[in-house]
């Protein structure tokens, strides 16, 4: 297996639901006809959809990816080492990555076997099989008494070592005094109480929040330095074993020189380097002034979340820290689940060869007559496969158009789908095949088939807010000793107009016809990706926003006609996801590799793909990325010149302010704005607007805790007082002031006012 599936073989498409504002996540889960999400748990489908996606999988076709139950070795990946109280959970779940023995890829869906080993009283709860990157977890809770717990964690079919783990149960420290009274920045001080660790390294001494290094340590004494970014004022010090914290004792901090930030209205400042962003001094600053403050995971491929903290410290009165932030629920839709279940066929597909013609299923080598029939193997709603007879209704120059002989009676007419074959030729075809390259043949007719057919009506239950509207499956691509139910041609599957809701929900045929062509746009891209790319597709995230893009090629050329309500049509789905992704952009990884990827993912896709076509070349880029042998990061740090962390963190700026209203006036870095796309309008039109990004704080003790995903970011405005002249630092660290544990953290700040 790879971190993303070998081969994404179909891609479904369904139309997002307008939000308004104010709903938050319940509403816009209800909006799509969404439950409740079972915590924080990576999500999945149903059981009933896994079983039948590994039904299809074995009759489908040989697995010839490596064998269905590999031998695999186990590392750990998390939650080691950590302390917690007796009779409560561990701060973090202990966290295995599983890995095929042989490929040293990740490998998913694989339950392990825990055990406690020492420690008695502790339990193990809420086990979750290895994900998309090949991690599992479980939550570990302490027995009633303190000492060493140790964890074990096996499988079937393992090469190597069980995974193990080594968690301590402690009471709280307790601080009884620090002398010197006063802490000046870059001194030594002497605390003294009970219940410190012997290991220097275990302790974490915080004054006011800000870590200081702890240089000794015995039971009862260890001596700190305390940290450069203190300011004078009256503040509190603790003692702490990971989470478990000792009580303050009131002291006073004695500030130490730090290089103040200057920046310009408009000016930017990128920072990578940990020790760059433990303390900034904004003290200068000017009344009235506002900075952007932007603390991002710019990692590449999906990995852990980042855990941080922004402490800002202001002087004159004792440090206060309230929670900021929370954690968002991504949004998900029945046709999204569907499609994740075809996700777990493609596992067991054979690799990747060369897409040429040869002996064929039901081969097409020439161009069919109106009126000449045909059978296709079509997808049923258990994931199985079942025949069905079409006859060609109309040819165009770039396409066939099938209607299955089950559509329902008085659908299109020939003039409809005349009409719909002009539109694919012209600007779809023609668009798409200019932004992202040529289009294989394998059926040599010279043209894509569009199968209308009630079966895609009937993949999606009754009552749902979102639909399967068409797909593109890539098995059809590939021979039979890859996939047996391949049809051997390139090929598009659609809803047929069903006003009397025979085959699923009611749909007519303006709907029928005013949905499609944007479905086409999409899928035809991945066709084309999918083709060029001998019979893969990009990782999700990537595949997903140029497929999306294509949308919005397509839409661009309708309005430089003058067709508004195509554009329209094109155009507005994109702008929906990327509300979504905005309002959860904290909590919504760009490099998710979970098929099908949540809207806010999808969302989040396209802006980028659309951010850095604008900058390196429009449709050239895109061409590049689509042909590309490399995939991910890797395709788009080749494509642009650039590198990742460059472009992650630009973009991330760029969403804020590209057409910013505080920075009127200013002279702006243009890499930290979108080229050719009024991002605030578009959104603006939209039911709730553009979203509120991040929080606005005055300068004042505040602290922002949470976890970032892998290409995440989260956003700050600070204000400096009316009256200006107030000391003021913050710092962007890990927990509790330490390093960060995992990721690629990159803090960018933008004067705004």
């Amino acid at each position: 297996m790879t971190p993303h599936p070998p081969l994404r073989d179909i891609d479904t498409f369904t139309l997002p639901v307008e939000v308004p504002a104010g709903n938050g996540d319940g509403g816009a889960r209800r909006a799509l006809g969404l439950g409740r999400d079972p915590g924080n748990a990576r999500r999945r489908p149903a059981a009933a959809l896994v079983a039948a996606a590994l039904a299809l999988a074995a009759a489908c076709g040989r697995d010839s990816t490596g064998p269905a139950n590999p031998e695999v070795r186990l590392a750990v990946a998390g939650g080691d080492d950590q302390f917690l109280q007796p009779g409560l959970d561990a701060e973090l779940p202990l966290r295995v990555r599983v890995t095929d023995a042989d490929r040293g890829s990740p490998v998913t869906d694989l339950e392990l076997r825990w055990r406690v080993v020492r420690g008695a009283g502790a339990t193990l709860s809420d086990a979750e099989a290895s994900d998309e990157i090949g991690i599992a977890g479980i939550t570990l809770r302490a027995g009633p008494d303190t000492g060493e717990i140790r964890v074990e964690a096996a499988a079937d079919r393992l090469i190597g070592q069980p995974a193990t783990f080594r968690l301590r149960a402690v009471r709280p420290p307790m601080l009884a005094s620090m002398a010197p009274a006063t802490a000046a920045a870059g001194t030594d001080v002497l605390l003294a109480g009970a219940g410190f660790s012997p290991v220097a390294s275990d302790n974490t001494v915080l004054f006011g929040g800000l870590r200081g290094a702890v240089r000794s340590a015995t039971a009862t004494t260890i001596i700190a330095t305390v940290p450069g970014c203190v300011l004078d004022r009256n503040t509190d010090v603790r003692v702490a074993l990971g989470p478990v914290s000792s009580n303050a004792i009131a002291v006073r901090t004695v500030a130490g020189s730090v290089q103040p930030v200057s920046l310009a209205h408009g000016r930017s400042l990128r920072l990578t380097d940990p020790a760059a962003f433990a303390c900034l001094d904004l003290s200068s600053a000017p009344a009235g002034a506002e900075f952007l403050v932007v603390a991002q995971d710019a990692s590449s491929a999906l990995d852990l979340p980042l855990r941080y903290e922004i402490l800002g410290l202001t002087g004159g009165l004792p440090v206060t820290l309230p929670p900021l932030g929370g954690r968002r629920l991504p949004t998900r839709d029945f046709a999204s689940d569907w499609e994740w279940s075809i996700r777990e066929r493609e596992r067991v597909l054979g690799p990747p060869g060369p897409v040429q013609p040869g002996p064929a299923v039901m081969a097409v080598r020439h161009i069919p007559a109106l009126g000449d029939s045909r059978e296709f193997n079509v997808l049923t709603p258990d994931q199985k496969s079942r025949a069905v007879t079409a006859s060609v209704r109309a040819i165009s120059d770039r396409a066939i158009l099938y209607v299955d002989a089950a559509a329902p009676a008085n659908g299109f007419t020939a003039a409809d789908l005349e009409g719909f074959g002009r539109l694919f030729d012209d600007p779809i075809y023609t668009t798409d095949i200019a932004a992202f390259g040529p289009l294989s043949d394998i059926d040599d007719n010279d043209r894509v088939i569009v199968l209308f057919t009630p079966a895609v009506n009937a993949l999606t239950p009754r009552q749902q807010s979102g639909f399967i509207a068409g797909y593109f499956y890539g098995c059809d691509l590939l021979p039979a000793d890859r996939c047996r139910q391949t049809n051997r041609g390139e090929i598009f599957y659609a809803v047929v107009p069903d006003p009397t809701g025979q085959f699923g929900d009611a749909r007519s045929k303006s709907a029928v016809l005013r949905t499609v062509p944007a479905v086409l746009a999409h899928e035809l891209q991945h066709m084309i990706n999918f083709s060029r790319r001998n019979g893969t597709l990009d990782v999700l995230w990537l595949a997903e926003g140029m497929a999306h893009a294509a949308e919005d090629l397509v839409a661009d050329v309708f309005a430089q006609r003058g067709d508004a309500q195509n554009a329209d049509d094109f155009r507005r789905p994109n702008h929906v996801r990327a509300q979504f992704y905005l309002r959860s952009v904290a909590s919504t990884s760009r490099v998710d590799i979970e098929s099908p990827g949540s809207l806010e993912m999808r969302g989040g896709a396209w802006l980028f793909i659309k951010y850095i076509a604008g900058h390196h070349g429009g449709s050239s880029l895109l061409e590049r990325l689509t042909g590309a042998s490399s995939s991910g990061a890797q395709n788009v740090t080749a494509a642009t010149g650039r590198t990742w962390t460059e472009l992650s963190s630009d973009f991330a700026v760029a969403l804020f302010a590209d057409g910013a209203p505080e920075l009127a006036g200013a002279t702006v870095d243009p890499r930290l704005g979108f080229a050719d796309f009024d991002l605030r309008s578009a959104l603006a039109a939209l039911a709730g607007g553009f979203p509120v990004l991040g929080t606005t704080v005055a300068f004042q003790d505040f602290l922002l805790s949470g976890e970032l995903p892998s290409a995440a970011q989260a956003y700050l405005v600070l204000r400096v007082p009316a009256g200006g002249g107030v000391p003021f630092r913050f710092a962007f660290s890990g927990p509790r002031g330490g390093p960060f544990e995992i990721g690629t953290p990159v803090l960018s700040l933008l004067r705004l006012r």
